[in-house]
């Protein structure tokens, strides 16, 4: 969100300071402070949203078989897909998820072919919510 007050700074500088008349004019320099308070919680989606602690990759690094696992509710990531890409964020393959708790990887391509060695991100979207997770192939 932006806030703009009608005034003669652009708080680019620690030092400076807004001016601002009180109700006995008497003028008082104040730093710049932005105070948020939430009086509702009606934002809250009901919707339980897990972290990325949910799901694990070992062993990591890998070198032939990555097993990805899921410690999340049953059906939280049903019938969603893997993704693996590599640094250049180029996708490298898709997998199923299905009803798993845990699959593999075997390090290939989605054309059967071997993986170079690097760097890999796997992602995991569930609505509005990515899991990413960093392995390395060795």
């Amino acid at each position: 969100y932006r806030i703009r007050f009608p005034i003669e700074t652009d708080w680019d500088y620690l030092g400076d300071l807004t001016n601002f008349s009180t109700s006995n004019s008497a003028v008082v320099n104040h730093r710049p402070l932005i105070f948020i308070y939430c009086t509702s919680n009606n934002f809250i989606d009901d919707e339980v949203v897990y972290d990325v602690s949910c799901v694990s990759v070992y062993p990591n690094p890998f070198s032939h078989t990555l097993t990805i696992s899921f410690s999340t509710p049953h059906g939280y990531l049903q019938n969603r897909r893997l993704e693996i890409y590599n640094v250049q964020g180029q996708l490298i393959r898709k997998l199923d998820i299905g009803n798993e708790n845990e699959i593999k990887w075997d390090g290939r391509d989605r054309y059967g072919n071997f993986v170079c060695n690097g760097l890999y991100l796997i992602r995991i979207e569930r609505k509005d919510v990515n899991f990413i997770k960093k392995v390395l192939k060795l």
